[in-house]
């Protein structure tokens, strides 16, 4: 399984944009058929923020971790948090190669056949 982390705040009106659009990257990037599993890690964010996501990506394989805190984590800490409940998930089927990707939730990603390619070497493409 290659799960993918997304911390994901809204402390601002682009948040929504820039979580929107790397949602829809990897939907359209055919991740969803390539055995990934995707985690958001909601970082303080409203009910309303969450219920959106949770409505627009129903039966998705999108996951979304709420850490019920009052004050920013911040993001190492949101990203540990999702790390956690990765590791828990993978420990539990054996003989699985699992990968662990972390993405600010402003990024977008190329196709997962080209991904793949890269997965293990970094996001750094040279010629």
């Amino acid at each position: 399984m290659k799960y993918i982390i997304i911390p994901a705040c809204n402390t601002n009106d682009r948040c929504k944009q820039w979580l929107d659009d790397c949602l829809e990257s990897i939907r359209a990037g055919g991740y969803y058929q390539d055995n990934y599993q995707v985690l958001i890690c909601y970082d303080n964010c409203s009910k309303e923020f969450q219920d959106y996501y949770r409505v627009k990506y129903s039966g998705d394989f999108i996951r979304g971790l709420n850490n019920q805190n009052t004050t920013n984590l911040n993001f190492a800490a949101n990203v540990n948090t999702g790390l956690r409940v990765a590791l828990q998930a993978s420990r539990s089927v054996e003989g699985i190669d699992d990968h662990f990707i972390i993405l600010n939730m402003d990024t977008i990603l190329p196709p997962s056949a080209r991904f793949d390619q890269i997965l293990g070497e970094g996001l750094s493409l040279s010629p």
